[in-house]
Formats: structure tokens, C-alpha cells, sequence
């Protein structure tokens, strides 16, 4: 639909509460780095999708104004195109302040969208959209310079094909735009899981963002787009959409390769320290306090929460000391799997929870110390 702008911008603070929380709700900067860096992937992605500088140009010229007067104004006028419509914007005022225009404003910005059929030649009611936008318009008296440029768009023949190109390039961008924002929930949730998967899908992501760049580029009339105005030649360029998308998939896919390098190469602890996947919080979150560990079902079965960090996290829990035997995995001679031996002593065990670490990991039943009694059932049998 075609609509006036009363020229109205949202305001800066009015976007920046919820960043203002962040800081204020996390005791560490990794969580703040994380939330932030997430909501602005997410906010590219949307930008580029609605966004409406993909490609844009202006031109000060002198032209008709409309319809039933004959006097001319200075005018700027600007063209913005987007995966789904072209903006056309009309300012100015009138070139002679005595004439019938005086006191008039003239600030108009029109919408002709061409989602997303090409429809039938000619402007009836099977035409496309931005064919049909166009007769609304004349209908409705709207100024000569905005009709001029948007009839440039309706044209479908003869090489003169630039709303069929521009529309073509706009329905496969927009899909695989819209491809992107469901791998970025999951790369969200992969995050908390496996680091290295989540950096692969970083890196889709910025494919994602970096093809439709691509089909933007190629997807074009033959003939650029050039509009003839009485004092000059209105040509178009990249937006900032464009660049936006380019640049935040090409960081994506530096950043996914990055932590893809990183957790190939040693340094899993560190990215999972940053990330928020350190297992040794859930020991950190279970409370062993005396007054309760007759009542707690957890510590009258350590085990069970060893086994869990096991099977989340094996490649922590690597030599030390032997955690209940009763609940690790035996091999077939019957001994203890080494494989599943955890390091009590691990750097990322800090402060109170160094002593949990006395609690938790017991030491294994086939080993005893000195002046120990062996108090087992078998042994009175035997006395």
C-alpha cells in the first residue's frame, strides 16, 4: 500500500532498556558478551530481512509538482529499494514563493511493493502488485516525480525489466534470510550443548547471510537503472542492508571457524568456562550442608551425579582419583574402566567447591589405607 510519511523517527532510548538490564542482572561479563552478541545476530538477520536500503539513490532537481498546476519545485528526491517494495520519497518546496504552492508542504514517501506474484501484462486486477500500486496511485493524484520513477518499475519488456529483476532477486532473498533466523535459535541452543556443532552453525549462518548478497548482485536487469530529471540523472547504489548482511556473514563465518579452530585444538575447557557449560556447577549447585545429608537423596548416592557429569562431559573427567565404583562402567576383566577416572583436582573446581570434591568423589573400595577395620558383613562371617 502506498502511505504518507509524517516524517517521524524512532528515538535511540527508547531501543536501549534491555541492554541497560544486562549488566545490572549478571555478575559476569561472559553472560553480558553472550545475551548481547546473540540479540544483535538476531537483530541483523531481521534487519536485513525488512529492512529497506538494499539499494538507494537521491537526486536535487528541478520538476512538476502535480496534476493541475503549473508551476515547478525544488525537489529532493529519493528512491529505496527492498527485498519486497520500492520507497519513493518526495521533498521540496515551491521554486517561486509567490506562487499558487506558497505555504504547501510537500513531504511525501510512497510504497509500491511487488510481493510476490509477476502477474499478468497491464494494470488490471490480475496484473502484480506494483502494477496495480501504480494505478492507485494516479488515481489518487499523486505528485509527477514519484509516478515517474515508479513507472520504471512496471515496464516488463524490451530489456526494461527492472520491478521482474528486482523481485526475483527480492523472493530468493528473503527465503534464505528467513532460513537463517531458525539457525540462529539453533546455534542458541547448541551453544549449550556441543560448542563445536554450534560453531559450525555460526558459520551457516554467516552462508546464510553471505548468499543472498550474492543473488542481490546477480538477479539484474541488463540496463541499470538510471532516471532522467531535468538537472540530472537519478542512479541507484548499495545500501546498508546490503552492506549488513556482507559484513555480519562474513564475521560469522570468521567467528564460527574460530571457535571451531579452538575447540579442535585444545582449548574445549576455556571455550566451555566462557560459555557456561562448566559441569562442575552442578556440583556447586547441590547443597551438601550436615544438617541435611541424612535427608538428601543425592548424597546418600554420589555416584549418580558423577555418572552424570560422565556422560555430559567425558572428556573433563580424565585420571585422579575414583569415583564410586559401584556406579562406573566395568570392562570385561571386571576392573574399573579407566576411561571414566575423574581428576578431583581440576583447575575449573575453585574455592567452596574444592571441598565438595571431598564429599562427592569417594575413594574406590579396592583401595585401603592404613589401620583401616574392614567392617564388611563377609569379613565378621569369616571371624
Amino acid at each position: 500500500m502506498c502511505s504518507s510519511w509524517d516524517g517521524s523517527r524512532p528515538s535511540l532510548p527508547s531501543c536501549c532498556p534491555f541492554y541497560l538490564v544486562i549488566p545490572a542482572s549478571s555478575y559476569k561479563l561472559s553472560r553480558t558478551i553472550r545475551v548481547t552478541v546473540f540479540m544483535l545476530l538476531a537483530l541483523s538477520i531481521m534487519l536485513c530481512n525488512f529492512g529497506q536500503d538494499w539499494e538507494v539513490g537521491f537526486i536535487r532537481t528541478r520538476t512538476p509538482y502535480k496534476a493541475g498546476t503549473a508551476d515547478q519545485i525544488e525537489a529532493e528526491i529519493g528512491v529505496r529499494l527492498g527485498l519486497r517494495s520500492v520507497n519513493i520519497t518526495l521533498k521540496g518546496k515551491p521554486q517561486n514563493e509567490s506562487s499558487s504552492l506558497a505555504g504547501e508542504v510537500i513531504n511525501y514517501n510512497e510504497r509500491f511493493t511487488w510481493v510476490w506474484a509477476q502477474g499478468r501484462p497491464g494494470f488490471g486486477p490480475y496484473a502484480g502488485h506494483i502494477q496495480r500500486d501504480f494505478r492507485a496511485a494516479q488515481q489518487r493524484g499523486s505528485p509527477y516525480p514519484i509516478l515517474w520513477v515508479a513507472e520504471y518499475f512496471t515496464f516488463d519488456g524490451e530489456g526494461i525489466r527492472f520491478g521482474r529483476h528486482y523481485r526475483t532477486a527480492g523472493w530468493y532473498s528473503h527465503i534464505v534470510l528467513w532460513a537463517a533466523f531458525p539457525t540462529w535459535v539453533m546455534t542458541v541452543l547448541l551453544f549449550k550443548m556441543v560448542i563445536r556443532y554450534a560453531a559450525l552453525a555460526v558459520v551457516l549462518i554467516g552462508v546464510l547471510l553471505v548468499i543472498p548478497v550474492m543473488i542481490w548482485s546477480c538477479f539484474r536487469n541488463p540496463i541499470e537503472l538510471e532516471i532522467p530529471f531535468e538537472d540530472g540523472i537519478l542512479t541507484t547504489k548499495f545500501g546498508w542492508c546490503f552492506y549488513l548482511a556482507l559484513l555480519t556473514g562474513l564475521m560469522c563465518i570468521a567467528i564460527g571457524a574460530v571457535l571451531f579452530g579452538l575447540s579442535v585444538k585444545g582449548y574445549q575447557d576455556k571455550l566451555i568456562d566462557f560459555f557456561g557449560n562448566n559441569p562442575w556447577k552442578l556440583l556447586a549447585e547441590v547443597d551438601y550442608s550436615p544438617t541435611d545429608a541424612e535427608n538428601s537423596s543425592v548424597c546418600q548416592t554420589p555416584g549418580m551425579i558423577e555418572m552424570e557429569l560422565f556422560n555430559r562431559f567425558p572428556s573433563r573427567c580424565r585420571g585422579g582419583l575414583t569415583p564410586t565404583s559401584s556406579f562406573l562402567p566395568k570392562s570385561s576383566t571386571g576392573a574399573t574402566n579407566p576411561s571414566f577416572t575423574l581428576d578431583a583436582c581440576d583447575g575449573a573446581v575453585a574455592g567452596s567447591s574444592a571441598d565438595l570434591c571431598d564429599d562427592v568423589f569417594l575413594e574406590s573400595p579396592t583401595t585401603k589405607t592404613e589401620g583401616s577395620k574392614d567392617d564388611s558383613p563377609a569379613s565378621d562371617k569369616q571371624e
